[in-house]
């Protein structure tokens, strides 16, 4: 007898068992009827989680929802310069005649400058230690301050012309809160620089620039005068025409200084709010011109400030045209990952 012969036949497969579908559906709920607490308890836990799904979602979209409708009452149109520093590493000072000179810009409808007086704190009064000052500082700042930045004003009025001559304040929202100061009226005082100062205003919260929430204002003439303060601004705010911020945007650094364009930096403030809400979700802002056509900057490292040294005006023009960052050539070291940027949707080449 050969191999051949002697291989057993292969037994037949089992066909598998099979429920009919009646039996299926009976078997199911008796299962239900006789463990009716494991029953509820499964659909009980099935129900938490699905609703615990649905408010993180929905909180996060009205989230994003409150922050974009923000950003459209403020305006996107804003644009703010400081100063930086040169291709040579000096540090940048912007001349006295920068603001006049941003102001007859064509499609600038107003601008507001804002100078450091870095040599005097405030206090509530006299007897607070030196060392206490809540990191509150200040600033001195024209009449229309809280116009350009859509400001209000909660209490009492901001600087006008007799700010101008007499020792007068305006605080900011956080400044108020750290120095517990509610309203104006009744003469109430605080002590800047070694003087006492009239609080005639609180104002309300700067969205598009928190930093100024932490600070006091008094007029240019006062601080020049009592605190030798130089008319060289820390902070310009520019409103421009809507349809044409870029190229207000690209002519602003070479305004305000021709000699030193290089290390003036031009920022636009709304685009971190649009930031934030890109990192919460996906932004219904995701076009050309929003966060991902801008340049980036080595003093914020992030999506919203640009930097009049950071690329030539073609460059510029073919980052705005592509919706995307120049390609590795013109690339420079301060930027960070693309793959990073938010509504990222084209990497360089």
């Amino acid at each position: 007898m050969t191999a051949t012969t002697a291989r057993l036949a292969r037994p037949d497969r089992i066909a598998p068992a099979r429920l009919p579908l009646s039996q299926l559906i009976s078997t199911a709920l008796q299962a239900l009827r006789t463990r009716r607490l494991r029953a509820a308890l499964s659909a009980l836990g099935i129900a938490i989680g699905i609703g615990a799904m649905v408010a993180v979602v929905g909180i996060s979209a009205s989230a994003q929802a409150n922050l974009i409708a923000e950003i459209d009452a403020l305006g996107t149109n804003l644009l703010r310069l400081t100063p930086g520093q040169t291709l040579l590493g000096a540090n940048e000072v912007l001349p006295a005649t920068s603001v006049p000179m941003i102001g007859h810009m064509q499609n600038v409808l107003s601008d507001a400058a804002v100078y450091q007086v870095s040599s005097a704190n405030v206090y509530r009064n006299p007897l607070v230690p030196t060392a206490q000052t809540g990191g509150i500082g200040v600033d001195a700042a024209g009449e229309n301050l809280p116009e350009v930045m859509s400001a209000t004003m909660t209490s009492g009025h901001f600087l006008d012309s007799v700010s101008d001559r007499f020792p007068e304040a305006v605080l900011g929202a956080e400044a108020a809160d750290v120095l517990q100061i509610g309203h104006v009226g009744g003469h109430v005082m605080l002590y800047l620089g070694n003087t006492w100062f009239t609080v005639v205003g609180i104002m309300s919260s700067a969205t598009l620039d928190t930093s100024l929430d932490s600070t006091v204002f008094i007029s240019l003439p006062v601080a020049e005068r009592m605190f030798a303060v130089q008319p060289n601004p820390s902070e310009i705010y520019v409103r421009a025409n809507q349809n044409q911020v870029p190229q207000v945007s690209n002519l602003l650094a070479a305004t305000a200084d021709p000699q030193q364009s290089d290390g003036v930096q031009v920022s636009r403030p709304s685009d971190a709010l649009e930031a934030r809400a890109a990192a919460k979700g996906q932004s219904p802002r995701c076009s050309p011109g929003s966060a991902r056509s801008r340049c980036w900057s080595a003093r914020s490292g992030s999506p919203t400030s640009w930097s009049s040294a950071c690329s030539s005006a073609a460059a510029r023009s073919a980052c705005a045209a592509r919706s995307a960052p120049p390609d590795a050539t013109s690339q420079p070291n301060s930027w960070p990952n693309p793959r990073s940027w938010p509504c990222s949707a084209a990497s360089p080449a």
